[in-house]
């Protein structure tokens, strides 16, 4: 970091935590505070470690250090920021302390698995391989010859279903079966996690566009969304370019009207992006987007009950209505049970759980406790990462994303026609 800029973000940082009262409102509502009642493991306590930050001459390893470790046990789930009256942003304030701590093996390691995800040919092979792991069951074999941190990132994703490279997600351009380029065009952000994960949700969320009245566009040149990296203060500058530059023609001279993104930590992300301007592309999250357009749907009956899950990144992370969507498209359909809950954070927080193994299995534990006792047929999460962590609990209960459950969901007429 050039001095200049060390300078404005030292700057910027005195600034946030400058807003801060003191009054201490937040600490009930934060996930890691509930566990330790350590007032340093309280939003008002990273706060006055921020201050420290600030106030440490960059050269002073020891102390920065000494710092560190509450400033990276923040799981960034903002559920501080609803409460806070005075409106502190401690998800930046966390943002900009992290790119004054000193590097650790473990930073660095995480930082490395990270940038994997920016590259499409890595991320191919590390599905590719991670599939071979898992249908051969190599994993007992292959985990003691790994560094701790990746044994726990194989242990986190082996329990979901994956694919061969073959079924890797689809790309191009899906035009609505009978208004073609007259309908208006809807992009897909697949983003990284899609080449491991989520390959199945883009079919359906084809589907639900179409059903709406849209044509449906995934450009093959997209790359990952950068979420991770931002929030532990890297650049994401290239990512976001790369990805204005695939949405920027959509084909047939059609109007893109935006582009739904299918992970909550993504689309919070990418919409505080576009509120700030940052990206030249409307980014929505696709539950909010289906529920705007929910009266063009129409859903076959379902006697099922289901488990709404609602993220972090949902309630805390994106606009207010966000955290309503799913909930309106769920009781769309005829017949269905839908269960809420207050579940807490699961514990997953993008790479959280690599970083912080045991507090995550801690609130992993207590969100697994809050769901199974009301014994859903399903739970409907719209976040890969929470998903990834029900599948690791091995509840027994199925884990799915809203969409998927819609689109099976869906009556077969196309809306239109």
């Amino acid at each position: 970091m050039s001095d200049k800029r060390q300078k404005d973000t030292r700057h910027t940082l005195a600034q946030l935590t400058d807003q801060c009262v003191k009054c201490g409102l937040c600490l009930p509502a934060c996930p890691t505070f509930q566990i330790t009642d350590n007032e340093a493991a309280s939003p008002r306590g990273r706060v006055v470690l921020a201050e420290g930050i600030v106030g440490t001459e960059a050269d002073n390893a020891s102390r920065l250090h000494s710092l560190a470790g509450h400033i990276d046990d923040c799981l960034q789930c903002q559920a501080c920021e609803s409460v806070c009256p005075s409106e502190v942003q401690l998800s930046e304030i966390i943002r900009l302390s992290r790119q004054f701590l000193p590097e650790t093996p473990a930073r660095r390691l995480t930082r490395r698995m990270t940038a994997t995800l920016h590259s499409r040919w890595r991320r191919r092979l590390l599905a590719a391989v991670l599939y071979v792991v898992q249908k051969n069951r190599l994993a007992p074999w292959l985990k003691p010859l790994l560094p701790v941190t990746l044994q726990r990132g194989l242990q986190h994703t082996l329990p979901v279903p994956l694919g061969p490279l073959a079924s890797a997600p689809a790309t191009g351009w899906f035009p609505h079966p009978s208004k073609g380029s007259r309908a208006k065009t809807v992009g897909i952000l697949s983003g990284c996690s899609a080449e491991l994960h989520d390959a199945i949700n883009l079919p359906a969320v084809v589907q639900l566009l179409h059903a709406a009245g849209f044509n449906a566009w995934i450009p093959p040149k997209q790359n990952c969304c950068g979420a991770l990296a931002h929030h532990h203060g890297e650049n994401i500058h290239a990512l976001t370019q790369t990805n204005a530059r695939a949405f920027s023609n959509p084909p047939e001279n059609t109007q893109l009207t935006t582009v739904v993104v299918l992970n909550t930590g993504c689309s919070a992300h990418l919409e505080a992006l576009t509120k700030k301007k940052k990206t030249q592309t409307v980014y929505e999250d696709v539950m909010r987007f289906l529920s705007r357009h929910r009266h063009q749907l129409r859903f076959t009956p379902s006697t099922e009950t289901v488990f709404a899950h609602r993220p972090c990144t949902q309630q805390h992370g994106l606009a207010a209505d966000a955290d309503q969507s799913m909930l309106h498209l769920l009781n769309q359909v005829p017949g269905l049970t839908v269960l809420t809950a207050a579940t807490g954070c699961c514990g997953a927080a993008g790479n959280y759980y690599l970083t912080q193994p045991q507090m995550s299995d801690a609130l992993a534990q207590q969100w697994h406790a809050a769901i199974t006792p009301l014994q859903p047929d399903r739970v409907l999460s719209p976040n890969i990462g929470c998903s990834m962590q029900w599948h690791e609990l091995d509840s027994g209960i199925p884990v799915e994303h809203p969409v998927a459950f819609l689109a099976r969901q869906l009556e077969t007429r196309t809306a239109g026609t």
